[in-house]
């Protein structure tokens, strides 16, 4: 039950623009009605805390691996925001089921200063440990942002290009448009497309990006050299650029075939592995779900595996292991799995 105070408070509140924000997170708004909704959320610390809240749900709902109960979250996000802020609950419960899959970003109520984030532009941050999100741009682009990067994009698309930000590593589902590319610029790389699919890593390591196309075609560029390459489907791009305090030495793009189709799973969740090292997998568990494996045993590091998982959580792929190799684990209290040694030789 909602406190009945908290329904007064709610009911003295109209100016939430809730059809818009249905809308917006359906991708059903106008340029004009899009502007209108960011304007409304970069108002007020109250209208930012009210779409952190909704983003938490929403994350929650996307990730979930049971049915969403409307209902409890309605009671959460109302405990959270605290004694009024969303006035109709069936209107929210209905929001929570519009697209259960799909989290948009009204990101100017997490903005915060940077010289790269224009007035307009959304901005989207998954921090280091957390999962991916998903987010669709003005045109219908679909994005896919992993832990630890950055996208930001404009609330609409210029006449003649549309053109984001992006640091980190993120997979692109890009809207065909041939008279209107899309453009990513990041810290060391341009990548150039008119309608494709592809996962772009700009931290490979400190200097190097990758680009794996997955659909396409692409142009993948050294932001400093300004030297290209085309990629393809199964095409692999690799710019890498060494810093030093006095000379910037750079490499043109290398292009190769995809060696490690594992490369998404972090967004598909599906792995496959031939006559894999076992550490190579784990590494792979440890990087897709954010988790720490830790093994005693070292020689069953170089133990090599032929399997694949398909939507798997990391306790059911351990498992899995455990049953082919025949290793024990456990999971300490600080979080840690602990693979023990081999039970049966």
């Amino acid at each position: 039950m909602i406190h009945n105070e908290y329904i007064k408070a709610m009911k003295k509140r109209s100016d939430i623009p809730e059809d818009l924000i249905v809308r917006y997170m359906g991708d059903d708004l106008s340029d004009e009605e899009r502007e209108s909704l960011v304007l409304w959320v970069s108002e007020s610390d109250d209208n930012r805390r009210i779409f952190k809240e909704f983003r938490k749900v929403w994350i929650l709902k996307c990730f979930a691996d049971e049915d969403f109960d409307s209902e409890k979250a309605w009671e959460n996000v109302s405990k959270r925001v605290g004694r009024r802020k969303v006035k109709d609950k069936k209107l929210f419960i209905s929001w929570m089921s519009v697209a259960a899959s799909v989290i948009v970003l009204i990101a100017l109520w997490f903005v915060m200063p940077d010289s790269n984030v224009q007035s307009g532009d959304v901005r989207v941050k998954v921090l280091a440990g957390e999962f991916p999100e998903k987010v669709i741009l003005p045109d219908s682009t679909v994005v896919w942002v992993n832990s630890d990067s950055e996208l930001i994009y404009p609330v609409a698309f210029a006449e003649n290009e549309r053109s984001v930000t992006f640091n980190g590593e993120g997979y692109f589902e890009v809207t065909k448009n041939k008279q209107k590319p899309f453009v990513i610029y990041s810290d060391n790389t341009i990548t150039k497309v008119l309608g494709t699919s592809f996962n772009l890593n700009t931290r490979v390591s400190e200097h190097k990006s990758e680009l794996v196309v997955i659909t396409g075609k692409v142009k993948f560029e050294n932001r400093i050299t300004e030297a290209s390459v085309e990629l393809e489907a199964d095409d692999k791009g690799i710019v890498d650029v060494e810093e030093n305090t006095e000379v910037v030495e750079t490499t043109t793009p290398a292009k190769t075939k995809i060696d490690n189709y594992n490369v998404i799973a972090w967004k598909t969740k599906e792995f496959e592995f031939d006559e894999t090292r076992l550490d190579d997998i784990l590494r792979e568990i440890e990087k897709v779900y954010h988790i720490e494996i830790e093994v005693e045993d070292e020689e069953l590091l170089s133990v090599r595996v032929t399997t694949s998982f398909s939507a798997l959580t990391a306790e059911d792929i351990l498992e899995v292991l455990s049953d082919t190799i025949g290793f024990d684990y456990i999971l300490d209290d600080e979080g840690t799995y602990i693979i023990e040694g081999v039970v049966n030789e």
